[in-house]
């Protein structure tokens, strides 16, 4: 499931600016995700571990719409969709993720800067809440999809997170 260019991380950018740094943290999103959702099973996707809790389907669709909402800060029109099925809304979230670490790369300091995020009062928010805000709450979502498929016994393939490898076939 996913996307194939999210199986592994990038080669790291030449250099380090504001961009390349962003672009990173997203990419290391597509990556976490591709690997937390790959070979999940059907009773996996709707598996919830406790009252109050999100399902791992549940989780997907929230980490989507983050991703969207830092898509939208970078000039992106796409909005958030209904997908059918787990495995569409992986791929577009995948797809999404890998298309945003590409425009945020080829930005300046300047554009970088500029990003805003727009909540959902419609008040506007600095690029800095982008970084504490959606992009760290995907990844402690991504965290609880690899929890759950843990306590739902189906625990995700080995891969080196380090340096963004994916597990040996």
């Amino acid at each position: 499931m996913g996307e194939t260019r999210c199986a592994s991380m990038p080669q790291p950018p030449e250099n380090a600016n504001a961009a390349t740094i962003l672009a990173r943290l997203i990419d290391s999103i597509g990556f976490r995700l591709h690997w937390a959702t790959e070979g999940l099973r059907a009773e996996d996707q709707d598996f919830c571990p406790g009252e109050g809790c999100m399902s791992t389907r549940e989780l997907l669709k929230h980490i989507h719409g983050l991703v969207m909402r830092v898509d939208a800060a970078f000039g992106s029109d796409a909005t958030v969709v209904e997908h059918k099925s787990f495995e569409t809304l992986c791929a577009a979230t995948l797809q999404t993720t890998n298309a945003l670490a590409r425009r945020v790369a080829a930005n300046s300091d300047e554009e970088i800067a500029a990003a805003q995020l727009v909540r959902d009062d419609g008040k506007v928010i600095s690029v800095w809440h982008l970084i504490n805000g959606p992009l760290a709450d995907a990844l402690t979502h991504i965290g609880q999809i690899n929890s759950w498929r843990r306590l739902a016994g189906n625990p995700t393939r080995k891969v080196n997170l380090l340096f963004g490898i994916p597990p040996e076939t």
